[in-house]
Protein backbone atom coordinates (compact mmCIF):
# COMPACT_ATOMS: atom_id res chain seq x y z
CA UNK A 1 0.00 0.00 0.00
CA UNK A 2 1.60 3.87 -0.58
CA UNK A 3 0.03 6.78 0.48
CA UNK A 4 1.12 10.26 -0.30
CA UNK A 5 0.65 12.92 1.82
CA UNK A 6 0.74 16.74 1.53
CA UNK A 7 1.99 18.76 4.19
CA UNK A 8 2.64 22.51 4.65
CA UNK A 9 5.14 24.31 6.75
CA UNK A 10 4.43 27.07 8.28
CA UNK A 11 6.49 29.01 5.37
CA UNK A 12 4.00 27.49 2.97
CA UNK A 13 6.38 25.42 1.72
CA UNK A 14 4.58 21.80 0.37
CA UNK A 15 5.90 19.12 1.72
CA UNK A 16 5.46 15.18 0.60
CA UNK A 17 5.35 12.48 2.25
CA UNK A 18 5.30 8.96 1.05
CA UNK A 19 4.38 5.97 3.04
CA UNK A 20 5.34 2.68 1.51
CA UNK A 21 3.80 -0.49 3.82
CA UNK A 22 3.57 -4.23 3.47
CA UNK A 23 1.44 -6.41 5.24
CA UNK A 24 3.60 -9.64 5.46
CA UNK A 25 1.13 -13.31 5.19
CA UNK A 26 2.03 -15.31 8.06
CA UNK A 27 -0.92 -16.63 9.64
CA UNK A 28 -2.06 -15.82 12.56
CA UNK A 29 0.50 -13.38 13.81
CA UNK A 30 1.74 -9.70 12.42
CA UNK A 31 4.72 -8.57 10.29
CA UNK A 32 4.18 -5.05 8.84
CA UNK A 33 6.85 -3.95 7.11
CA UNK A 34 7.51 -0.34 5.48
CA UNK A 35 9.17 3.07 4.91
CA UNK A 36 8.25 6.71 5.23
CA UNK A 37 10.17 8.55 1.99
CA UNK A 38 10.75 12.50 2.02
CA UNK A 39 12.43 13.73 -0.57
CA UNK A 40 14.62 16.39 1.11
CA UNK A 41 14.79 14.43 4.45
CA UNK A 42 15.54 11.02 3.06
CA UNK A 43 13.64 7.77 3.92
CA UNK A 44 12.64 5.93 7.25
CA UNK A 45 13.01 2.02 7.18
CA UNK A 46 10.32 0.46 10.12
CA UNK A 47 9.02 -2.92 10.95
CA UNK A 48 5.86 -2.90 13.20
CA UNK A 49 5.76 -6.78 14.82
CA UNK A 50 7.00 -9.93 13.46
CA UNK A 51 6.01 -13.18 14.09
CA UNK A 52 3.54 -16.00 14.60
CA UNK A 53 2.18 -18.95 16.15
CA UNK A 54 4.28 -22.26 15.59
CA UNK A 55 1.86 -23.86 12.91
CA UNK A 56 2.66 -21.21 10.84
CA UNK A 57 6.55 -21.34 11.18
CA UNK A 58 7.26 -22.22 7.32
CA UNK A 59 4.95 -18.64 6.27
CA UNK A 60 7.03 -16.74 8.55
CA UNK A 61 9.78 -17.74 8.24
CA UNK A 62 9.52 -17.65 4.09
CA UNK A 63 8.22 -13.84 4.18
CA UNK A 64 10.88 -13.13 6.78
CA UNK A 65 13.46 -14.45 4.59
CA UNK A 66 11.75 -12.51 1.23
CA UNK A 67 12.42 -9.39 3.56
CA UNK A 68 15.66 -9.98 4.05
CA UNK A 69 16.55 -10.36 0.87
CA UNK A 70 14.83 -7.26 -0.80
CA UNK A 71 16.53 -5.62 1.97
CA UNK A 72 19.65 -7.01 1.98
CA UNK A 73 21.95 -9.05 5.03
CA UNK A 74 23.13 -6.19 7.77
CA UNK A 75 21.23 -3.09 6.59
CA UNK A 76 19.82 -0.91 8.72
CA UNK A 77 16.19 -0.94 10.44
CA UNK A 78 15.67 2.27 11.62
CA UNK A 79 12.79 1.54 13.98
CA UNK A 80 11.11 -2.00 14.91
CA UNK A 81 7.66 -1.11 17.03
CA UNK A 82 6.67 -4.14 19.04
CA UNK A 83 2.98 -3.48 19.98
CA UNK A 84 2.64 -6.23 22.62
CA UNK A 85 4.48 -9.16 23.88
CA UNK A 86 2.53 -11.72 22.16
CA UNK A 87 4.38 -15.23 20.83
CA UNK A 88 2.73 -14.03 17.44
CA UNK A 89 3.72 -11.02 17.18
CA UNK A 90 7.56 -11.52 18.39
CA UNK A 91 8.64 -14.84 17.41
CA UNK A 92 10.25 -13.66 14.13
CA UNK A 93 12.28 -11.31 15.75
CA UNK A 94 15.54 -13.35 15.98
CA UNK A 95 15.29 -14.54 12.11
CA UNK A 96 14.86 -10.65 11.48
CA UNK A 97 17.44 -9.51 13.23
CA UNK A 98 20.14 -12.18 13.24
CA UNK A 99 23.26 -10.89 14.19
CA UNK A 100 25.12 -12.53 10.63
CA UNK A 101 21.91 -12.36 8.40
CA UNK A 102 19.20 -10.31 9.52
CA UNK A 103 19.19 -6.27 9.84
CA UNK A 104 20.92 -3.59 11.96
CA UNK A 105 17.97 -2.44 14.20
CA UNK A 106 18.86 1.43 15.47
CA UNK A 107 15.89 1.53 17.60
CA UNK A 108 13.41 -0.68 19.35
CA UNK A 109 9.84 0.79 20.92
CA UNK A 110 7.76 -1.18 23.24
CA UNK A 111 5.46 -0.77 25.95
CA UNK A 112 6.59 -0.60 29.54
CA UNK A 113 5.05 -3.59 30.81
CA UNK A 114 4.69 -5.05 34.31
CA UNK A 115 5.77 -8.76 34.85
CA UNK A 116 1.79 -9.65 35.73
CA UNK A 117 1.44 -8.86 32.26
CA UNK A 118 4.50 -10.62 30.65
CA UNK A 119 3.89 -13.87 32.37
CA UNK A 120 -0.08 -14.09 31.28
CA UNK A 121 1.48 -13.11 27.68
CA UNK A 122 3.41 -16.25 28.17
CA UNK A 123 0.76 -18.10 29.92
CA UNK A 124 -1.56 -18.08 26.62
CA UNK A 125 0.76 -18.62 24.07
CA UNK A 126 1.93 -21.67 25.52
CA UNK A 127 -1.89 -22.86 26.13
CA UNK A 128 -2.58 -22.00 22.83
CA UNK A 129 0.58 -23.96 21.41
CA UNK A 130 2.27 -26.07 24.20
CA UNK A 131 5.59 -25.82 21.61
CA UNK A 132 6.19 -22.21 22.72
CA UNK A 133 7.26 -23.11 26.17
CA UNK A 134 10.93 -24.05 24.69
CA UNK A 135 11.43 -21.00 23.16
CA UNK A 136 14.55 -19.25 25.41
CA UNK A 137 13.88 -15.79 23.39
CA UNK A 138 10.50 -15.70 24.25
CA UNK A 139 11.30 -16.77 27.88
CA UNK A 140 13.90 -14.12 27.87
CA UNK A 141 11.71 -11.59 26.81
CA UNK A 142 8.85 -12.34 29.14
CA UNK A 143 11.62 -12.27 32.14
CA UNK A 144 13.53 -9.17 31.07
CA UNK A 145 12.45 -7.31 27.82
CA UNK A 146 15.76 -5.09 28.06
CA UNK A 147 18.13 -7.43 28.39
CA UNK A 148 16.63 -10.13 25.89
CA UNK A 149 15.95 -6.90 23.31
CA UNK A 150 19.77 -5.80 23.65
CA UNK A 151 21.54 -8.85 22.32
CA UNK A 152 20.50 -7.36 18.75
CA UNK A 153 22.58 -4.39 19.61
CA UNK A 154 20.51 -1.33 18.83
CA UNK A 155 21.41 1.95 19.82
CA UNK A 156 18.06 2.41 21.93
CA UNK A 157 15.13 1.00 23.17
CA UNK A 158 12.46 2.96 24.98
CA UNK A 159 9.58 1.72 26.92
CA UNK A 160 6.29 3.63 26.59
CA UNK A 161 4.23 3.52 29.59
CA UNK A 162 0.78 3.12 29.44
CA UNK A 163 -1.94 4.84 31.55
CA UNK A 164 -3.38 7.87 32.46
CA UNK A 165 -0.11 9.41 34.66
CA UNK A 166 0.65 13.17 32.62
CA UNK A 167 2.69 12.54 30.14
CA UNK A 168 1.25 8.83 28.76
CA UNK A 169 0.47 8.39 25.40
CA UNK A 170 -3.27 9.53 24.83
CA UNK A 171 -3.44 11.34 28.52
CA UNK A 172 -2.79 14.55 26.46
CA UNK A 173 -0.49 15.98 28.45
CA UNK A 174 3.51 16.48 28.87
CA UNK A 175 5.92 15.69 31.38
CA UNK A 176 8.60 14.48 29.88
CA UNK A 177 10.45 10.92 29.91
CA UNK A 178 11.23 9.27 32.88
CA UNK A 179 14.12 9.07 34.75
CA UNK A 180 14.63 6.61 36.69
CA UNK A 181 15.01 3.48 34.06
CA UNK A 182 12.41 0.68 34.76
CA UNK A 183 13.90 -2.63 36.69
CA UNK A 184 12.72 -6.02 35.32
CA UNK A 185 12.96 -8.75 38.82
CA UNK A 186 14.82 -11.84 37.55
CA UNK A 187 12.31 -14.79 38.03
CA UNK A 188 14.32 -17.60 37.37
CA UNK A 189 15.95 -18.39 40.54
CA UNK A 190 14.29 -21.55 40.62
CA UNK A 191 14.03 -21.89 36.65
CA UNK A 192 11.05 -22.19 34.62
CA UNK A 193 8.51 -25.02 35.68
CA UNK A 194 5.08 -25.55 34.23
CA UNK A 195 2.25 -26.86 36.05
CA UNK A 196 -0.72 -28.48 34.51
CA UNK A 197 -2.45 -28.02 31.26
CA UNK A 198 -5.24 -25.43 29.71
Amino acid sequence: MRAKFNLGWPNGELVVIENVRHQRPVGQGFFHTGKVINSELGRLIYVYDCGSMQKYRAAREAEIKHYLFERGARTRLDLLFLSHIHYDHISGLEALLDTKSGLKVDTIVLPLLDMETRLISYVRAVSAEFSVAKDAFYQDLIVNPGDALARFNPRSIILVQPGDRPGAPGSGALDGPRDDPPEFPDIRAEGWKLVGQG
